[in-house]
């Protein structure tokens, strides 16, 4: 039998590649997480809890991650992730820490309601602020932000439906919303075709002229006016809200848990212009859209010929015969 030598640097270098990548200790990345959060950091942070999380989850994991989802604002999902963890009685961490978590898990229900959703298509996708919050049916109402929301539900095979809802803190708003389905275009030749000559000469295709034309330009334009002031406030409430964030990231007490009285109003100050905000570029949003659908589409109809260049006939009994004249 042949023996084969493998060299040293060869045999250490496919070890190497063998050997699995050392994963980051879950405890150290919570000793991180909490380093970048005295820091004012709560954006890293939260990252760092996530991927503490993923590595090994446990309470503690889901308590810093809530915790830093509160400060972000995230109220949804802090809510979440504090319930889970609060629901962990038998944890050393979670028992020695309780009082300060269910105080931010009230600090955090004062800025939450629920939504329920009634008599709307089953399958139906539900939409709250643009974004994905479930499926219709489901088992509890939605938790959402207070305030004015954006509500739509969408299903294939029928119209979306869309309005604006207000959500008050810690209640329950109700909304019924019906879905009709939506209607093919029909093929099967019943009723007037294009082009086609009705009673009198007159082709079926051809338009009155719109005397509102310029009336729905001016609204158009009022519109599009007011939903640029509504951007403006907008913005204003956007600079009055990083400005409250500054106050809040440069106050040292702010790291604290449960938060000091200063700090609370600085998380309040910062939410209500949030809110006040994206209410207002949302509604930007409408008036301008709608401002511009209405100058795009006012203009003047004028009788247009109809198919095959026949635009108006007329005939009528002469004698024994009958005389058609037209103008082609």
């Amino acid at each position: 039998m042949r023996r084969f030598a493998i060299p040293l640097g060869v045999l250490l270098v496919a070890l190497s590649l063998a050997a699995p990548a050392h994963a980051a200790d879950p405890d150290e990345l919570l000793r991180k997480g909490s380093a970048l959060r005295a820091e004012g950091r709560d954006g890293d942070a939260l990252k760092v809890f996530e991927e503490a999380d993923a590595a090994r989850p446990t309470p503690t994991s889901k308590a810093q991650i809530g915790l830093a989802e509160q400060a972000l604002g995230a109220w949804v999902r802090a809510e979440a992730h504090l319930e889970q963890a609060l629901a962990q009685d038998a944890d050393p961490w979670i028992a020695r820490n309780r009082q300060a978590l269910e105080g931010a898990l009230g600090t955090v229900r004062q800025h939450l309601g629920s939504l329920e959703i009634l008599g709307a298509t089953a399958g139906a996708e539900v939409f709250v602020d643009g974004l994905k919050v479930g499926t219709i049916p489901t088992p509890k109402p939605f938790r959402v932000e207070i305030g004015k929301r954006q509500l739509e539900l969408r299903r294939a095979g029928f119209n979306s439906a869309s309005r604006t809802v207000v959500v008050g803190e810690g209640s329950t708003s109700r909304e019924t919303v019906t879905m009709s389905p939506r209607e093919a275009h029909r093929t099967d030749g019943d009723g007037p075709s294009a082009g086609g000559v009705g009673r009198g000469g007159a082709g079926l295709g051809d338009a009155p002229s719109s005397g509102g034309a310029s009336v729905a330009r001016t609204a158009g334009w009022v519109l599009v006016a007011a939903g640029g002031g509504a951007a403006i406030f907008g913005g204003a409430g956007l600079l009055v809200r990083e400005s409250a964030t500054s106050n809040y990231n440069a106050n040292q007490s702010c790291g604290q848990v449960p938060l000091p009285a200063e700090c609370q109003d600085q998380v309040s100050a910062r939410d209500r212009w949030t809110v006040l905000s994206v209410a207002s570029f949302i509604g930007a949003g409408v008036l301008v859209g709608t401002g511009i659908a209405l100058v795009v589409t006012a203009h003047d109809e004028k009788p247009k010929p109809s198919r095959g260049g026949l635009a108006l006939v007329g005939c009528s009994a002469a004698g024994a015969g009958v005389t058609c004249g037209g103008r082609f």
